[in-house]
């Protein structure tokens, strides 16, 4: 059994972490306002207040009293309820209490804040003056005390709301670093950036963040333009931590440098991993389908090479009609149904007769054995019949134009697989080709074939694994209980833009069910809508990417980000000063001066393209899903290169 790497068992602690505890962020409390009592206000309110205690003391008329007290109480609460409410309140929520709620409020605005309540408390027991003098001495007194005692104390915490309660985890024990564990894929580790930016589905600072197989399932996308990280600080750790857990797969190197980086990371997780491409493992690209199946691949791979748009829709339609049709031929011949043997028997007029004279053949002995009652045979028969009578009756009826349109579209998509070493990789079946369903057993492919070398061919190649990758995940459903229903299998692609199409939003709307977890990477939205030519196509198919890893990209691509986040209400604070001087008889000295400082609620978005443009280099926004819950965050994604692997 080979050892873990220190790198391995790194990313088998970070992951045990992230499955211990998934809390979110403390949103930010509302921006402490300082309270001060303005003097030609306090010049006005104090001296009414003590002439009318004045007035009840000399009066000594019980009614007096009580108007004195309730209106001296009345002026006290509107001068000071504010900061009280301030500080108590957010306590009743189960925060703390906090003495900075009283800046600015005077010595005798203290002891107001305290005397009046104790002064209110004691007045039903007794109406005596010194009894309610007593009170409010000793209240006014001791508040100031009371609020310095409690400072940074909560009441305990009312319970919360599903939203804001940590997610329950799956490990709670010390797990051992020798063994992966359960499925599940560590994304990085939260800085809380947005919770301080009061987004409610916010992440604690410093939480590990994991994905079980049922959320890694819902699948990952990764956006960022060249140079940002997307390889090496998001896609090198999570394929290792795939092939740590010995799970089967396909791996596409679109951009050429990615096979060595995938034998590396297979070395140090123990796993053997094959590669499908020229002077590799070959795989005859149509064997194992029907020739409907066959068709449609092409017509996927014919719209990805840019046929089928405008007026060469018309050529789209007539070219895959005459592939299905030829390859309902083909199929009856040894060792002609490839993509080669296709090329052939579309532009080789003694190919195609050859193919016909032996189709016929065919054609006679299935009849006589349809005659005889087998009903596979009556079938075939009868999908042969039609195949021959669209070569010799419809085809040889197009007029030139029409000829050469069909030609011209089969022909950018075929023409390189008349190259020896293509032939050899694609379109041969030997004992020793790969066999796609083989990642039901925990085989991972790597896929090579260099664009830069082969151009539309290695479209055509990629296209094809892929589609046939997908058959043999469908097959899953039908399998009975046992690890080749049940293995997580891998599906990664950077530059996915390369080889995606609309019918992908098909199938990745159902893998999760069966278990796989796909990983893709492109630079910005835009190249998924100038792939697949439809932008809401491109958006249909990745709505089905739920986990959404982003650093800096196109100013569209960090407003398609930011808009699954959406707005955010954030605290905002207002200033404003006034003076004014009106002289009475009574106070002709007294300037009205004014003060304002205020705090309220807005919306607003909460990523701007400047947030993206701000990122560290080892940090990057993650919009995540974990056990159904929105979790996001900048996280921090540490640098795995391929000389890390070593």
């Amino acid at each position: 059994m080979t050892t873990p790497s220190d790198l391995v068992r790194g990313l088998r602690y970070r992951r045990f972490l992230g499955r211990r505890h998934l809390v979110r962020g403390r949103i930010p409390e509302r921006p402490t306002v300082p309270y001060k009592i303005q003097p030609g206000c306090l010049a006005v309110i104090l001296p009414a207040f003590f002439l009318l205690m004045l007035l009840g003391v000399l009066i000594l008329v019980g009614i007096a009293v009580q108007l004195v007290f309730y209106v001296g109480a009345s002026l006290a609460a509107l001068l000071l309820v504010q900061p009280f409410s301030r500080w108590a309140m957010p306590a009743l929520r189960g925060r703390e209490l906090h003495a900075n709620a009283f800046a600015g409020v005077p010595r005798i605005g203290m002891f107001a804040i305290g005397a009046v309540p104790t002064t209110a408390l004691a007045y039903p027991l007794s109406h005596n003056l010194a009894t309610l003098a007593g009170a409010a001495v000793i209240g006014g007194v001791g508040f100031a005390p009371l609020v310095n005692a409690l400072d940074g104390k909560a009441f305990p915490k009312p319970k919360l709301p599903l939203g804001r309660r940590a997610v329950a985890t799956s490990q709670t024990m010390e797990p051992s670093l020798e063994t992966p564990g359960e499925f599940g894929l560590w994304i990085g580790e939260a800085t809380g950036q947005l919770a301080a930016l009061e987004h409610t589905a916010g992440l604690q600072r410093g939480s590990d963040v994991t994905l079980e197989l049922r959320d890694a399932a819902k699948n990952i996308a990764i956006y960022g333009e060249t140079g940002t990280g997307k390889t090496t600080r998001v896609i090198n750790h999570l394929l290792i931590q795939a092939l740590d857990f010995q799970c089967g797969g396909v791996i596409f190197n679109v951009r050429g440098d990615f096979h060595e980086t995938a034998e590396r990371a297979a070395r140090i997780t123990g796993k053997t991993i094959q590669h499908i491409g020229v002077d590799q493992l070959g795989l005859n690209l149509l064997e194992g389908l029907t020739p409907n199946t066959a068709a449609g691949f092409l017509e996927a791979a014919f719209k990805l090479l840019g046929q089928g748009q405008g007026d060469s829709a018309f050529w789209l339609s007539l070219a895959v009609a005459r592939t299905q049709h030829a390859l309902s031929v083909l199929v009856h011949l040894p060792n002609a149904y490839s993509l080669k043997g296709l090329y052939r028997y579309v532009f080789d007029t003694r190919f195609r007769t050859q193919a016909l004279d032996v189709a016929r053949d065919t054609l006679a002995d299935l009849q006589v054995r349809a005659a005889d009652g087998e009903r596979e045979a009556a079938l075939e028969a009868r999908r042969l019949t039609t195949a021959m009578d669209y070569e010799e009756t419809i085809a040889p009826g197009y007029s030139e134009k029409e000829r050469s349109g069909v030609n011209r579209t089969i022909e950018t998509a075929l023409a390189r697989f008349a190259d020896p070493e293509l032939e050899d990789a694609f379109c041969t079946q030997a004992p020793g080709n790969a066999n796609l369903a083989d990642v039901l057993d925990g085989t991972v492919f790597v896929v090579n074939v260099p664009r830069e070398r082969f151009k539309a061919a290695a479209s055509v190649v990629y296209l094809f694994v892929k589609e046939r990758f997908f058959q043999a995940v469908n097959s899953r459903a039908q399998l009975p209980a046992g690890p080749r229903k049940s293995r997580p299998l891998l599906f990664l692609c950077d530059e996915y833009q390369q080889i995606c199409s609309a019918g992908d939003a098909q199938f990745f709307d159902t893998s999760r069910a069966l278990g796989v977890v796909a990983i893709v990477a492109a630079q910005s939205l835009e190249a998924y809508i100038s792939a697949i030519d439809d932008e809401h196509a491109a958006l249909a198919l990745l709505a089905n990417f739920t986990n959404v890893v982003a650093f800096r990209s196109t100013e569209r691509t960090m407003d398609y980000i930011a808009g699954k986040i959406g707005d955010v209400e954030v605290w905002k604070e207002t200033y404003n000063t006034g003076r004014s001087e009106k002289p009475t008889l009574l106070f002709p000295e007294i300037a009205s001066v004014s003060e304002g400082h205020s705090a309220s609620r807005q919306r607003e978005r909460l990523l701007t393209a400047q947030t993206f443009r701000a990122l560290a280099p080892d940090h990057a926004v993650a919009l995540l899903t974990v056990d159904g819950v929105a979790f996001d965050d900048v996280l921090w994604v540490p640098q795995i290169t391929t000389d890390d692997l070593a």
